[in-house]
């Protein structure tokens, strides 16, 4: 059976690439949806999910509010923050609120995937580069993949993503 993954972000085009990256992808499953971190609270305790993931800036209670009442409920169930913001601050916060691992939303989908298997098989979270280290390597990585970051995409200078 395919671990079950909750998906949270105020973000509608984010949730659905976030659903599509894992549904075609057959190892995994998402098994529900939230637009708001209350929202996640909940749903997440009706569904018990073996992973969630969350956006930081969400509406009614952030990511990591929606962490901290998650591992309150669901203590063995990982949890990753997928965000745009990607500061030290965050990322301890983060830690303290029972979250595994901090991806950035402009990280190649193969980071994603990699952090979600990391944390199925409960292991250590890889060290994630700050985004002045990972520049080069995740234009290497879509280059070689032939995927493209939401920065090398030709609207990204015109309408760039809002930090969340």
């Amino acid at each position: 059976m395919a671990p079950r993954i909750f998906i949270a972000d105020d973000q509608e085009m984010i949730l659905k690439a976030l659903r599509t990256l894992l549904e075609r992808n057959s190892r995994f499953e998402v098994c529900g949806t939230a637009e708001n971190g209350s929202e996640a609270v909940v749903k997440a305790q009706e569904v018990h999910p073996d992973l969630v993931i969350l956006d930081l800036a969400m509406p009614i209670m952030n990511g990591l509010e929606a962490a901290l009442e998650i591992s309150k409920i669901q203590p063995d169930t990982p949890i990753l923050l997928y965000t745009m913001t990607d500061a030290r601050q965050v990322r301890m916060e983060a830690a303290k609120a029972g979250i595994r691992e901090v991806i950035g939303k402009s990280a190649a989908p193969q980071l994603l995937l990699a952090a979600i298997e990391r944390a199925l098989k409960k292991e250590t979270p890889a060290a994630v580069p700050t985004a002045s280290e990972s520049e080069l390597p995740l234009a290497v990585t879509a280059a070689e993949t032939g995927t493209t970051t939401p920065a090398e995409h030709p609207d990204f200078l015109n309408n760039p993503p809002r930090a969340s």
